[in-house]
């Protein structure tokens, strides 16, 4: 399954006369989600996956591909999509398209960017920027092999309050519990 957060939360969060343009249909933060966005308040997003970001720029790019003749045809059944896309970064929108949306909504003082993912423990985000090198980042519990999130976690550098956890080796309510105080404390924190 290909998995699209960055896209999803950036379609949720602007107003449908934003410049910033959508594969399907217009952005819907002032519509379907009217009156979530107050004045003033802290803007918290928090990406709980087992994948990295493959918000793509091209659909048609999914179709599953002929090894003679390339991209096979609508209606042409020939097996799932395509999710090796996600590896060629040239065909993903690329990350300045999320800070520089993001900044439209909130100073990056006023974000708190979350992950929870493939991590072996918790961290913030400057202690796992060193990770992004290493693409075979990632870690193993007992539904299997979570992906390290390095694009989700190169967004979240981009702004000043971030948190990191790992859904693979802490119990789910440690995460939400620090999660919540990470908030708390981002929330009363002076700038």
């Amino acid at each position: 399954m290909i998995e699209q957060p960055l896209e999803a939360a950036l379609k949720a969060l602007l107003p449908s006369d934003t410049s910033v343009e959508f594969i399907a249909g217009p952005a819907r933060g002032d519509t379907d989600n009217a009156g979530f966005l107050r004045e003033g308040s802290l803007l918290v997003l928090v990406f709980v996956t087992d994948e990295d970001d493959c918000s793509i720029q091209d659909p048609a790019r999914l179709r599953p591909v002929d090894a003679g003749t390339g991209p096979v045809p609508p209606g042409y059944d020939a097996g799932p999509p395509r999710v090796d896309i996600c590896d060629d970064l040239e065909a993903l929108f690329p990350l300045t398209r999320y800070v520089e949306a993001l900044r439209t909504i909130r100073a990056p003082r006023d974000v708190l960017f979350g992950v929870i993912s493939g991590w072996p423990e918790l961290f913030s985000m400057g202690d796992v920027l060193s990770v992004l090198e290493d693409s075979s980042g990632g870690c193993v519990d007992e539904t299997g092999w979570t992906a390290a999130p390095t694009r989700l976690v190169e967004l979240g550098s981009n702004f000043s309050r971030d948190f990191v956890g790992s859904i693979c080796k802490v119990p789910d309510r440690r995460i939400s519990e620090r999660l919540a105080r990470h908030v708390a404390e981002t929330a009363c924190r002076p700038d």
